[in-house]
């Protein structure tokens, strides 16, 4: 309507101060510079004006000039050549001298110039772009961003506050976008998918108007972030009104992909650690296509008739505390909403509004959820919802709106008392053992993990591979930690398991070093585990690690029967049944760091404990793990995703369910989760 013009307008940098008393001006603005041979438009409006103002002084700055060469192709203009090409058109220039000639000087004026920068921008003709962006791809090609031009420095050019640089959406080329993949590579990653589903045809420039929309907002969330100030607030905070959109302070673009009918966006976010204070980057990637059903890259094209289109807005990042609240809140929810309000400004416009699950591998035959069905969800409170493939999927990666309502509080505060309705903690404190990487030159201990006895019959620890080898480096990867070692194993006996203090029975499962042990088995690249076999036994129990090479050993028969029995060591049970919102702890020994103790420090030799749930499983892509294996890089295959505040030194760990059976080992944290 135009009282909602005049609202959009007037809250837009004084654009409600002018009048259109004569639409072929707009028009000759807009057809100026929406032309497929814009760098030779934009030479020839130079040279005329060169021929007409001899007194005009250089009108090409060398950062411009550059910019020209470096990027002949791609769609874009800087704020010099837009008013090039607006001075050398007649039908624009004479009324705007004359509107400068009749303005008041002592009133706020705004140049025609300025005007209609600013207007094409409102809708979406022009897309500023932020100088400070790494790596933009537009239309396949490279764009090689100038660092800094003042307009007014060259050429006396109309000053403006807004960016020199915008891309125009419409005048991309049909290139061919590059092939999206929503399977994710690392456990701890995660992609959320929404659709707009087009079952009577999409408007023609739809995607056009989408990809401006959400560059500009992105543009605005992000103009004046300081990247090397991490000011992001709580992840926990829960003053969100649903109606608003959560766009962090620390939000940063890293790249951007442009192309007729997709893009990807790179955004950044400083995330920081509620438990230790430490800032990290999250990094998301947000796409967007609009594809056909024959479309490799189409996601459920079972539901499609043929012929018809779907857009497809996807978040990949990490999932943080297992809702993706990294992802939304680091530019997914800022694009939904975007992407919605384009949508609605259509009017007439059939769509289906759908969100796909994410645990879905085969992309073609994903599930689907209309939207309404998710809003039904979402207001009774409902934690999970499962998929057609019986895939239960947490609500809060679906929609924006439970990370901003009690189902958020109701999540995270899940009252899980260890011992209580499950196996008793302090019987399967016998089982867990302390797994020490002893350095013979340094004469200390290296490297502390953590691990669990699976054999007490032939002596067999289970425990993570990492802790002894090095998995990170690809030239040195499965060689151990330290070339001259001994592998050290520390087992809590049964005499220091309770201490008598005031009447009192305080559970203190404190872990001594009896025995060496060797490598017998260990993951490859496809696995952080490995078994070892304990080898020797010191004479005298080890507290500290301090005298290790110094002690005689015993060494242990083949069978271990008769050694081992008199150890009475619990052997814990395993399990490979897991189940989606299952109750679980993870025991292991607290170094409260990386599981890399100071040189001479103190040992942590008591047994501690962390309770969390599952959230989901996760396969390893056959094509990820063909790409990845000749780079010689851990690949896990599977991994259980839990929801567990684990410390540095659990690594190796036990994770196990109520009924006290192992379900698995920790081998790593979400680099950028709490």
């Amino acid at each position: 309507s135009n009282q909602e013009a005049q609202n959009m307008l007037g809250n837009r940098d004084g654009l409600s101060q002018y009048i259109f008393l004569n639409p072929r001006w707009l028009v000759e603005a807009v057809a100026t510079i929406l032309t497929h041979n814009l760098r030779r438009d934009i030479e020839g409006a130079r040279k005329r004006i060169r021929t007409e103002e001899k007194h005009c002084t250089n009108l090409t700055s060398p950062n411009i000039s550059t910019f020209k060469k470096a990027c002949p192709k791609v769609p874009v203009i800087n704020l010099e050549e837009l008013f090039l090409l607006w001075r050398g058109s007649k039908i624009i220039k004479y009324p705007a001298k004359k509107a400068e000639k009749k303005s008041n000087p002592n009133r706020n004026y705004l140049n025609t110039f300025d005007f209609l920068q600013r207007l094409l921008v409102q809708f979406s003709v022009l897309v500023p772009i932020n100088p400070n962006i790494e790596r933009v791809r537009l239309g396949g090609e490279e764009v090689n961003l100038p660092q800094e031009f003042n307009p007014v420095e060259n050429g006396g050019f109309p000053d403006s506050k807004e960016t020199n640089l915008f891309f125009l959406p419409c005048l991309l080329g049909s290139e061919k976008p590059a092939q999206f993949n929503y399977n994710c590579a690392e456990a701890y990653l995660i992609c959320i998918k929404h659709s707009w589903y087009f079952p009577n045809g999409e408007p023609p420039g739809i995607m056009e108007r989408i990809t401006a929309a959400v560059l500009r907002e992105i543009y605005a969330a992000t103009e004046n972030v300081e990247k090397s100030t991490p000011t992001v607030p709580s992840l926990n905070s829960q003053e969100i009104s649903s109606a608003e959109t959560y766009i962090p302070k620390s939000l940063f673009v890293h790249d951007i992909r442009c192309w007729k009918a997709a893009f990807i966006i790179t955004l950044c976010m400083d995330v920081r650690n509620e438990e230790s204070g430490e800032w990290k980057n999250s990094i998301v990637e947000i796409s967007a296509n609009l594809c056909s059903e024959d479309s490799e890259s189409c996601v459920a094209t079972c539901d499609m008739i043929k012929g018809t289109k779907r857009l497809v807005i996807s978040g990949t990042g990490n999932e943080g505390d297992g809702g993706g609240i990294n992802i939304w809140r680091g530019g997914y929810e800022l694009v939904m909403k975007t992407v919605d309000r384009v949508m609605h400004e259509f009017s007439g416009l059939e769509f289906i509004k759908q969100a796909i699950c994410p645990h879905c591998k085969q992309i073609k035959k994903a599930h689907t959820w209309d939207w309404s069905r998710i809003l039904d969800y979402v207001k009774a409170q409902h934690p999970t919802i499962k998929c057609s493939r019986n895939h239960p999927v947490d609500l809060r990666l679906l929609s924006s709106a439970c990370h901003q309502s009690s189902l958020e509080r109701n999540w995270s505060s899940i009252d899980i008392h260890p011992g209580c309705n499950g196996f008793p903690i302090r019987t399967l404190f016998r089982g867990v053992v302390l797994v020490g990487l002893w350095d013979r030159d340094l004469r200390q201990i290296a490297y502390v993990g953590s691990g669990f006895v699976a054999d007490k019959t032939r002596g067999l620890v289970v425990t993570a591979a990492h802790v002894l080898q090095n998995l990170s480096n690809p030239i040195h990867f499965g060689e151990m930690l330290v070339k001259n070692y001994i592998i050290t194993v520390g087992v809590i006996p049964e005499e220091s398991y309770n201490d008598q203090s005031d009447g009192d029975t305080i559970m203190k499962p404190t872990a001594m070093f009896r025995y060496s042990a060797e490598i017998v088995v260990d993951g490859g690249q496809f696995m952080d585990a490995c078994i070892l076999r304990l080898k020797t036994r010191f004479e005298e129990d080890v507290c500290d690690g301090n005298t290790i090479d110094e002690l005689p050993e015993t060494i242990l028969p083949q069978d271990h029967k008769s050694c081992l029995k008199s150890e009475k060591l619990k052997q814990l049970k395993m399990s490979s049944k897991i189940e989606p919102d299952e109750r679980i702890r993870i025991i292991g020994f607290n170094q409260g760091q990386e599981g890399l103790p100071v040189r001479f420090a103190h040992v942590n030799r008591v047994a501690d404990f962390a309770h969390g749930a599952v959230i989901r499983m996760f396969n390893a892509c056959d094509h990820v793990r063909r790409e990845e294996e000749t780079n010689r890089v851990l690949i896990p295959e599977k991994e259980i995703i839990v929801n567990c505040g684990t410390i540095g030194g659990f690594s190796g760990g036990p994770c196990v369910n109520l009924s006290g059976e192992v379900i698995g080992i920790l081998s790593r944290a979400d680099t950028a989760g709490n």
